[in-house]
């Protein structure tokens, strides 16, 4: 099916992307081959590149050998090679590993090289098909030849069909895991910093989530404190391994912040984690025990693997800053604030469009790379009815937003409509004063429902209704 380097007349070079594509498959090889090789579904001759087909079909030989597979076993077994000769041998296998920090993404790039296979593929058929057609051939067998060597590239590609029972053996294997007592009982995905959102939720699997709320809800400060959770979840995974085993950094989240500069961002963290109000750092009017609490927070926010894109997004910014983040930074979990924000480059008809395709291109995000992706959504201003609770109605300018993410929370708090007059200095007797709820709107296999919360403005934080730790 594929088309070599020695065989491209005719054919474009190949583009960076594929080229990388196939280097990060190889290089992924080499990092963890036991995990790796047993489920790839690229062949050595879907490579464009000659010499990574062999280097490929030297691997999956070592592989059914029982060899192990490293830099200097690999080396030695393509040194009579001249196509991997001509790449200076065991310096290009450190190069190909040196750009491939983890072997996480292997299925998004094994993808990319299959699909630039197929199209050589179909280059090639309709090469073939000129070429005959230009020597007066029968039309009436060109074309049939021509068709039935695409419906082979067409069965080629794809996923492969998989069986009811591997399902099914699949999920005892993780009721087993999840009964083990190792596991019972704790949450399974990435912790929010909220113990009833967690309980509900499992934690945060890969799934497309919209946090939603009116303007001054607290919905970005939720966020906040859950990219700040999550963060200390993988500094302390990562630091809790063997230092010989462990990865040269932690897993990391990455923001795509569209609304808010680094400096509000750095403020409302360092306010969060120190528990000094943030009208005193902008009024220069920080206390003794001001300035403790703040270095000591200080000392912790630094060492959080959290990373910043600060642009105005168009969707292929978006998607490179994705791609960036989970390939080069190895995130693990990324937030989008906000989506109302970003805008396609080819301007379409209208707004709704507009968003929906934004909508669907953090859908595809989070299927290719199976991490959770959070994205912050405004909410057309709620009034005129009895109860202003949101409703998924209400997300603004596309019905994409309520249809595509696999969850949708709300973030209400009653005291923005109807605010607490009771005096500050003593006790509130409405009963609205600091308290909120984040509402389970939509889920897959999540319970629906109310998740009463402890807002703390001084500070731009929530906290468990029975008075946990702040996010």
């Amino acid at each position: 099916m594929a088309i070599s380097d020695d065989e491209n007349i005719g054919l474009r070079r190949l583009p960076p992307q594929e080229l990388e594509a196939e280097q990060m498959v190889l290089g992924a090889c080499l990092l963890e081959p036991a995990r790796v090789i047993p489920g790839l579904r690229v062949r050595p001759e879907d490579f464009y590149r000659t010499a990574h087909g062999q280097l490929l079909s030297a691997m999956l030989r070592m592989h059914e050998r029982g060899t192990d597979i490293d830099l200097i076993t690999v080396d030695a077994e393509m040194r009579s090679t001249k196509e991997f000769a001509a790449l200076d041998g065991a310096s290009y296998l450190s190069l190909i590993v040196s750009q491939c920090p983890t072997a996480a993404g292997v299925k998004s790039h094994e993808k990319l090289v299959i699909s630039a296979a197929e199209r050589r593929a179909v280059i090639r058929a309709c090469s073939d098909a000129m070429a005959k057609a230009y020597d007066l051939k029968d039309a009436d067998g060109i074309v049939s030849e021509c068709i039935g060597k695409l419906n082979e590239i067409r069965k080629s590609g794809g996923e492969d069909a998989v069986s009811h029972k591997d399902i099914m053996l699949r999920v005892w294997d993780w009721l087993e895991w999840r009964h083990d007592p190792e596991h019972r009982g704790k949450i399974a995905g990435i912790p929010t910093g909220i113990a009833d959102l967690d309980r509900r939720l499992d934690g945060l699997h890969p799934n497309y989530i919209v946090v939603a709320g009116e303007s001054g809800m607290g919905k970005t400060a939720l966020v906040e404190g859950i990219v700040n959770t999550a963060a200390r979840y993988f500094l302390q995974a990562w630091g809790a391994q063997p230092e010989g085993s462990r990865p040269p950094s932690p897993a990391g989240v990455g923001v795509l912040s569209l609304e808010m500069g680094p400096l509000m961002l750095a403020l409302r963290a360092l306010a969060r984690s120190s528990d000094v109000a943030i009208s005193r750092f902008r009024a220069g009017d920080c206390r003794d025990y001001d300035w403790e609490h703040a270095a000591r927070a200080m000392g912790r926010e630094v060492e959080l693997p959290i990373w910043y894109r600060f642009e105005s997004f168009s969707d292929r910014e978006l998607e490179r800053g994705i791609d960036d983040f989970v390939q080069r930074l190895n995130c693990k979990l990324i937030v989008l604030d906000y989506a109302q924000l970003g805008y396609q480059e080819h301007k379409p008809q209208t707004r709704e469009q507009e968003v929906a395709a934004i909508s669907r291109l953090i859908k595809r995000k989070v299927k290719k790379y199976n991490v959770p992706i959070i994205v912050i959504s405004s909410l057309s201003k709620i009034k005129g009815r009895m109860d202003l609770r949101p409703t998924r109605a209400d997300l603004r300018d596309s019905n994409s937003l309520e249809y595509d993410p696999d969850i949708i929370l709300f973030v209400y708090r009653e005291e923005m409509h109807k605010p607490c007059l009771c005096p500050k200095d003593g006790d509130c007797l409405c009963g609205r004063r600091g308290k909120g709820e984040i509402i389970v709107a939509k889920g897959r296999m999540e319970e629906l429902g109310v998740i009463p919360v402890q807002w703390k403005g001084r500070v731009t934080s929530f906290r468990d209704a029975g008075g946990g730790e702040n996010i």
